[in-house]
């Protein structure tokens, strides 16, 4: 029995330490609504670190890159690697937001909130 109640107590460690953290978004999945918070949630932090109040309070129609924006080509690389992470890390799913696919656009992902959104959810559900 006391072989038994051990195990009981290591498995959760090992699920914590081996599988994707999927508390909020169903694996391999994403709603529109949970892109828009996962890209809400990383420009407020960006936001914080490059002292940005106009990233901190972000919203849809945000513009993140060209004229008028808060975010220098650095600051949009950052921004797009931390959601590949926020991704993998929420849902389990890897995947490259800036790609061909991505650029060939006419109306580039990357020009507001509201647009990168739609494609995260586009991207992470075509898996």
């Amino acid at each position: 029995m006391l072989a038994v109640a051990r195990y009981k107590c290591v498995i959760p460690v090992i699920e914590q330490l081996f599988l994707p953290h999927t508390s909020t978004i169903s694996l391999n999945m994403i709603t529109r609504q949970q892109s828009l918070a996962l890209v809400l949630k990383r420009l407020h932090h960006l936001g914080k670190e490059l002292e940005k109040p106009e990233l901190q309070n972000a919203q849809e129609t945000t513009r993140l890159f060209g004229d008028g924006s808060h975010l220098d080509s650095m600051g949009l690389v950052t921004l797009i690697a931390d959601l590949e992470e926020d991704i993998y890390r929420e849902c389990g799913a890897r995947v490259t937001l800036a790609d061909e696919k991505a650029m060939s656009r006419l109306t580039s992902p990357f020009r507001r909130v509201n647009l990168l959104a739609d494609y995260i959810h586009e991207v992470v559900n075509a898996r």
